[in-house]
């Protein structure tokens, strides 16, 4: 496995693997039109760690560098966990930018765009690929994730001398990641779910990695027993697995009348195979179909039958004064800039950050 969704939390030592070489990534600015040849770097077989772009050196000391890995995994041997990082794929070259959601400002990621040619001025950047993982989805560490850690302190102050966020943004989202659970805990390779159609991988056999749904002002981590689950509140512990292997891309779709979502099977990337003699309400998922239970599309983030709650209601629940609304909201996001005087990168007023124009003079 290349990705994990969250880091679970175990006190069992921690072991890691050997480390791909590490390149350094001078991170000058992360707004398309101002990076230059300069911000060209080559992570081919091998992993980053952002340094000053002045002095090559980087923040942090061991773990709490700032390195930036494709993917990592995670599982038990011998009672230790044993965690690996793996490196880039075979010709990533190009460019780190930061990628600016269309709908939602807490939506934005720090993404790599596949660039063959170090000037990306020109038609060059707009029209190459941006990276992607081995399930067809873009690579990317999520704003959340950024601002989740002290690790990535040298991205945050990117952001804000780029201009994309005005000044107390980043802090709220430090504050939604500060609020999870320990053992649920989320970092560069969690998958957010922002709303429906949003699309998310599930590695069946691994029932607890799952998914972290972004609500307004909090974070609803979720794993496969947790969502799968979720039919039978009450036997969320005693959860036994339908599945014996398979990896699925699949998304939400809200479920019409109802305070619930159906789960869409969008592609099969590895064979589904269910446990054997399993006879269970869960049917065998078929891409384009929803996941069935008892033959009827079954609902997610339901509320319970004893009346509980379920998540689907705090996931989409919006509150227009909230403190965290300018994060759902560009209007609001820009008005809050406006107010501050702060220029967003794509302002007629906006000037690029000393550190950018200092090698592109």
């Amino acid at each position: 496995m290349y990705t994990e969704n969250y880091a679970s939390f175990s006190p069992r030592p921690r072991v890691y693997g050997p480390n791909p070489e590490t390149r350094p990534v001078p991170l000058r600015t992360l707004y398309p039109e101002w990076l230059r040849e300069e911000d060209y770097v080559d992570l081919s077989d091998a992993r980053g760690i952002i340094v000053d772009p002045t002095s090559g050196v980087s923040q942090g000391h061991s773990y709490t560098a700032p390195y930036i890995s494709y993917g990592r995994s995670e599982r038990t041997v011998n009672e230790q966990w044993f965690i690996k990082y793996f490196p880039f794929p075979v010709n990533t070259r190009g460019h780190f930018y930061f990628r600016v959601h269309p709908q939602f400002p807490i939506a934005g990621a720090l993404r790599f765009r596949l660039t063959q040619k170090p000037d990306p001025r020109g038609e060059t950047f707009a029209q190459a690929q941006d990276l992607l993982t081995q399930y067809g989805t873009p690579w990317q560490i999520p704003l959340l994730a950024l601002a989740s850690t002290s690790r990535y302190d040298v991205v945050q102050e990117a952001l804000r001398l780029d201009g994309f966020f005005p000044a107390g943004t980043l802090e709220l989202c430090q504050d939604m990641c500060e609020r999870v659970e320990q053992r649920k805990r989320v970092g560069a390779f969690t998958q957010f779910v922002y709303n429906t159609r949003n699309p998310f991988y599930l590695d069946l056999r691994r029932t607890k990695t799952g998914i972290t749904l972004v609500g307004q002002k909090d974070l609803i981590t979720l794993d496969q027993r947790e969502l799968f689950g979720g039919v039978r509140r009450d036997k969320i512990k005693s959860y036994l697995n339908p599945f014996y292997s398979g990896i699925i891309l699949c998304r939400f779709e809200a479920a019409e009348g109802q305070k619930s979502v159906h789960m869409r099977v969008l592609r099969v990337i590895e064979p589904v195979r269910m446990q054997r003699r399993y006879i269970g309400p869960i049917s065998q998922p078929v891409v384009g179909d929803y996941i069935r239970y008892y033959g009827k599309p079954m609902p997610f983030l339901a509320e319970g039958k004893d009346g509980s709650p379920g998540e689907y209601s705090a996931w989409t629940y919006r509150d227009p004064t909230s403190p965290y609304a300018h994060l759902w909201d560009w209007k609001l996001l820009i008005k809050r800039a406006r107010n501050q005087g702060v220029h967003l990168p794509w302002d007629k007023e906006a000037v690029p950050p000393p550190s950018a124009k200092r090698l592109s003079l």
